[in-house]
């Protein structure tokens, strides 16, 4: 149980490093507005439980909105400005 909510916490910060690195894409998105401030796409460990799930969103502030079907990730609203960390 610990190690799946560490590989979790692992993947968030992943996610959400990668949401913050500068690219040429991200901008081009950003002056299209096709971002979300506020808001994080999550994908975690195969097997992860919807407990898991929980507990590592509440660890890191984050708040589910729901799921893109076909890829499977997560919406997850962050606190303010925490998606650029």
């Amino acid at each position: 149980m610990k190690r799946a909510v560490l590989v979790g916490l692992v993947v968030l910060v992943v996610v959400a490093g990668l949401a913050a690195m500068p690219s040429s894409q991200q901008v081009s998105a950003a002056e299209n507005g096709e971002t979300v401030p506020g808001r994080i796409l999550v994908k975690f460990t195969p097997g992860t439980s919807p407990a898991q799930k929980a507990a590592i969103h509440r660890v890191q502030g984050g708040t589910p909105l729901g799921s893109v079907p076909g890829i499977g990730v997560e919406v997850v609203s962050v606190p303010e400005r925490a998606e650029e960390a």
